[in-house]
């Protein structure tokens, strides 16, 4: 039986992409849901969870991207809240970077509403 080369390594590439990309799926869903309960901690006044989901959600999100800019900027809110102004700016600074390089318009407002909230604070 002659085998064809080309079909071979079509098909093990196959092998090779189709479990990176369902990795890389249920990645994205676990890092959706570890900011969803984050969101519900914060929302029910437990801060030191939403806190310690954000850092995860924060720490696991691909640089750079849209997940990761969510989680600062949430992040960045709750520090804010807490009266961490400097942790909350340096937070919001890296939610600012990602949104502005992504073009993140709705982003864009909020990190700009929270920068305004943490520089008040500090009496800037």
């Amino acid at each position: 039986m002659i085998l064809n080369k080309p079909i071979i390594t079509t098909f093990l590439s196959l092998c090779l992409i189709v479990p990176s990309t369902l990795a890389a799926q249920s990645s994205q869903s676990d890092l959706k849901s570890t900011l969803q309960n984050a969101n519900t901690a914060y929302d029910s006044g437990n801060w030191s969870s939403a806190k310690t989901l954000y850092q995860k959600a924060l720490d696991t999100a691909e640089d750079g991207s849209e997940l990761q800019a969510e989680a600062a900027l949430n992040l960045s809110h709750l520090l804010w809240e807490q009266g961490e102004y400097i942790q909350a700016s340096e937070f919001a600074e890296k939610a600012l970077n990602i949104a502005e390089k992504r073009n993140l318009k709705e982003g864009l407002g909020r990190l700009l509403l929270t920068v305004g909230h943490i520089e008040a604070s500090r009496g800037k």
